[in-house]
């Protein structure tokens, strides 16, 4: 799993793990955690985090060194991640099966992410953005640019 820079971002801006966390209105053990990637942040809170540093989401993630891209929306889009989802896979003529098996999680918890049953979380977006080589950033609809960029 590729480092995120939330650590980084959070000492050159000069926050303490608490001030974090309180923006976030979580705890700061939980903000802890997320920070050293013990436990899975959801979308939603690595999307304020993004927009508190004033980067995008592939450079906060550490698929992109460009802090910005050209991102169109500021918020996730969570029905255009779905369709994306979906599309993705379908593109490339693979099974929910085989994809789950491939990145390690249930078919069940994929096909709920590809239906907007189930919210997927940071890592297992990031893994499958991985998979595809496709920017997170396009994935969660922030952005209409596929490609990752190093």
């Amino acid at each position: 799993m590729r480092k995120a820079r939330l650590y980084d971002l959070r000492v050159d801006f000069d926050y303490k793990q608490k001030d974090i966390a309180d923006y976030l209105h979580v705890k700061t053990d939980t903000y802890s955690k997320w920070e050293r990637q013990i436990n899975d942040m959801p979308l939603q809170k690595i999307n304020e985090l993004s927009k508190l540093y004033k980067v995008c989401l592939d450079y906060l993630l550490g698929l992109s060194n460009q802090k910005n891209r050209n991102i169109s929306q500021n918020n996730i889009n969570m029905t255009l991640l779905q369709k994306r989802l979906k599309q993705l896979r379908t593109k490339k003529k693979l099974s929910q099966k085989y994809l789950s098996e491939k990145l390690g999680f249930p078919q069940t918890t994929y096909s709920n992410y590809e239906r907007g049953s189930r919210i997927i979380t940071v890592q297992k977006l990031l893994m499958i953005c991985e998979f595809y080589n496709i920017s997170f950033d396009y994935i969660t609809g922030k952005s209409n640019d596929s490609i990752q960029t190093r």
